[in-house]
């Protein structure tokens, strides 16, 4: 069972939280708090006294990010929920006014959880003010909702969110209504927002390509993003609407009480929306398990020249029998069967002894691979790692060439990682493969890489 960690406080609660908790439930994962008071445990008065000293921000960071490594440290997803609190715009270069609330030392704390999952290539789900900061970390920035999208936009009075029939979430929430002729669907869905997506965050940040993209807007005249999703590597989709309500729920309802409003339509979408989440955690931890094991076969082995996919095989099937409970005595009739199933001995003939034809091999025989060649095979696999159908096909393929890589190359893989990532090790089990990096310091992620970068060197 995979294990989501959602932001949560016990201490604060949040009927959206525990909405969002019983869904990812009900889809069978395994949810624990990652409690954003703990994170972040500076004051609200101390918190505002950080953008007054930039040393002070950096430690404040600093100190979140180490907490967040702890929480998360058994995650297989990270799943940041809505609250009633709005972003801080001096978060992304703005100015707060007098009349907004904002919880500061939360999003400092959302910000490190996010930070440490995306250098784990961790998949992320953000909702509402969870999709804002995912914005916000990447380098985007925010808007205050007009008087007039308050009205379109504002809690019970959503407007109809138009959305992108390619996108692998939309697709996973409406499944065959996407195999239309028509590249968009209008679906009511519920919200209730302060802030929207100014400038999605993201900007050429991998090799030189945007990493998110808008998937979803709103249907009124200023077409607000409403939801997006990752292009390469990990999967990372922030929604501004509440999937874990119906059109007509409110988030201020009970769980059950919310659900009850929902038609059949809503239902079953609701569900997949989560059910993707689930997926996505669970297919993080088949990769940490298969990267566990490779290290596990490394040390047995004593540095080997080629790891192989049998390799794997084997050490499954030694611990599978150390735990598996003794045979039974063959009866005689089975021994008999047994015997008809044993090859042949080799013909003698005339001519001398022919030995038995053997079948040809299925086995698949890894060698080491040229440089140039095992690069050339990385770049295809992210290239097409981008599209849902080519991830599909891809992931048995993607497994054998992390196998197939000698273990030299995998530590010099780690090292460079670890020098720009800060946490390059587990870049090994994702697609994207840590090509997350730029070079200009220009948002929170660029700060918070930076620190970690220095604290390595020193």
């Amino acid at each position: 069972m995979p294990r989501v960690a959602l932001s949560f406080s016990p201490a604060v609660g949040g009927n959206s939280s525990e909405a969002v908790r019983r869904s990812l439930k009900t889809e069978g994962a395994e949810v624990d708090n990652a409690d954003y008071r703990e994170v972040c445990s500076l004051s609200k008065e101390d918190a505002e006294e950080i953008f007054k000293d930039p040393d002070k921000l950096d430690k404040a960071f600093d100190e979140a990010i180490k907490k967040a490594e702890t929480a998360l440290k058994d995650a297989d997803a990270l799943v940041i929920p809505g609250n009633n609190a709005m972003v801080d715009p001096r978060l992304y270069g703005g100015e707060k006014s007098d009349s907004m609330v904002t919880d500061l030392p939360r999003s400092i704390a959302e910000l490190a959880l996010i930070h440490v999952a995306v250098q784990r290539g961790m998949p992320i789900t953000g909702i509402c003010g969870g999709h804002q900061l995912l914005d916000v970390y990447f380098g985007g920035t925010l808007a205050d909702l007009t008087e007039k999208q308050m009205k379109q936009q504002g809690v019970g009075a959503y407007d109809t969110v138009v959305l992108d029939s390619s996108s692998s979430f939309v697709q996973d929430m409406y499944g065959k209504e996407t195999s239309s002729s028509t590249t968009t669907l209008a679906k009511k869905l519920y919200g209730g927002h302060s802030q929207v997506i100014k400038e999605l965050g993201g900007k050429g940040r991998v090799a030189g390509q945007d990493l998110l993209k808008e998937v979803a807007h709103s249907s009124g005249e200023d077409k607000t993003v409403e939801a997006v999703e990752s292009q390469f590597g990990a999967p990372i989709a922030g929604t501004q609407f509440h999937p874990e309500v119906s059109a007509e729920g409110l988030p201020g309802l009970p769980w059950e009480e919310s659900v009850k409003h929902r038609d059949q339509k809503e239902e079953v979408a609701a569900r997949k929306f989560f059910k993707s989440v689930t997926k996505a955690a669970d297919t993080f931890k088949e990769k940490k398990t298969c990267l566990n094991e490779l290290l596990e076969i490394a040390q047995q082995k004593g540095s080997p020249d080629i790891l192989k996919p049998s390799d794997i095989v084997r050490l499954r099937r030694e611990a599978a029998l150390a735990n598996a409970k003794p045979l039974a005595p063959k009866a005689p009739d089975e021994e008999e069967k047994a015997k008809k199933t044993e090859p042949l001995a080799p013909e003698v003939t005339d001519e001398g002894v022919k030995p038995k034809k053997q079948a040809p091999s299925t086995s698949i025989r890894m060698t080491k691979l040229p440089p140039k060649v095992e690069k050339a095979l990385w770049k295809a696999v992210i290239f097409l790692g981008k599209y849902k159908a080519m991830r599909r096909i891809l992931q048995p393929f993607f497994k054998k060439i992390m196998t197939s890589v000698t273990l030299k190359g995998v530590k010099e893989r780690i090292k460079e990682k670890s020098l720009k990532e800060g946490k390059g090790l587990s870049q090994l089990t994702q697609l994207e493969g840590g090509l997350v990096s730029p070079e200009k310091h220009t948002s929170i992620s660029d700060r918070m890489r930076d620190r970690q970068q220095k604290g390595l060197q020193q």
